[in-house]
């Protein structure tokens, strides 16, 4: 019992894989309430629902094992941004009330408070969101999961000083990858692409693989009018990824402005 419901959640890290969502809905009526509720944190990890996974959470949020109905909690705002009828909006209120109470019960924690923030975003509520992260961040304030997405939230408000003041605190402390791309990002979006390349240099040297953070490292360089520290970046990039045209397309430029000036 114990093993498949370790499995149910190491299938989180193949979301996409044949066969993974079938097990996963099969699992949630599993007789066994350690891998229904495995498998109903598994789905509720996930960012987009398909119409079965769906359905399967509603279900699960109204199990008869509270373990359960808290595992698929998760999910209750990507479930309920689609029309649902009466019975699972019922189903989704009473489970919603419920985890907010356990999460409530945990107040001097930080998951208590991380988690309530991360339901209000998913609700598109950025002041409840804001005002659970600083109340984690005064309790643990060297968190560096609760301050980056303290700043992702701030960014996405527009609200760039304040955004990149917490990422460069997470920075100081540690060089997390996905903030240094994510603070990165926001120099450029500025036009501040030496900062830029700067940040992104440090995600690069934390995470060679790092998902477009060679691509951007190069489109960084290139904006700095770098071109010639713009060419390695954007080779590695071509050679990971050879249908990635644009690379394709700063490379030759760079190549050739490199060449030229």
């Amino acid at each position: 019992m114990v093993r498949r419901a370790t499995a149910a959640r190491l299938l989180a890290h193949f979301p996409t894989s044949e066969g993974v969502t079938p097990a996963l809905l099969t699992a949630l009526h599993d007789p066994e309430p350690l891998v229904r509720a495995g498998a109903a944190w598994t789905l509720a990890q996930r960012s987009a629902l398909t119409p079965d996974a769906r359905a399967g959470l509603v279900d699960a949020l109204g199990d008869g094992i509270r373990l359960v109905r808290l595992s698929a909690a998760p999910a209750i705002p990507r479930i309920a941004s689609e029309p649902l009828a009466h019975a699972a909006l019922r189903t989704l209120e009473t489970a919603e009330e419920e985890w907010r109470a356990s999460e409530e019960h945990a107040a001097d924690t930080l998951e208590g408070h991380y988690n309530l923030a991360l339901f209000a975003a998913a609700r598109g509520d950025p002041r409840a969101a804001e005002f659970e992260y600083r109340t984690a961040l005064r309790l643990w304030p060297t968190s560096s999961q609760v301050r980056h997405n303290l700043g992702m939230l701030l960014a996405t408000q527009g609200r760039l000083a304040e955004a990149e003041a917490e990422f460069r605190a997470v920075l100081d402390r540690d060089a997390v990858p996905e903030t240094a791309f994510a603070l990165g990002l926001l120099y450029g979006q500025q036009g501040r692409w030496r900062e830029a390349a700067a940040a992104l240099e440090r995600c690069v040297a934390a995470a060679p693989s790092y998902p477009r953070a060679r691509y951007n490292l190069g489109l960084a360089y290139f904006r700095a009018e770098a071109y010639k520290d713009a060419v390695p970046p954007l080779e590695a990039e071509v050679k990971a990824h050879p249908q990635n045209n644009r690379a394709r397309w700063l490379l030759g430029l760079s190549h050739f402005k490199t060449a030229n000036y």
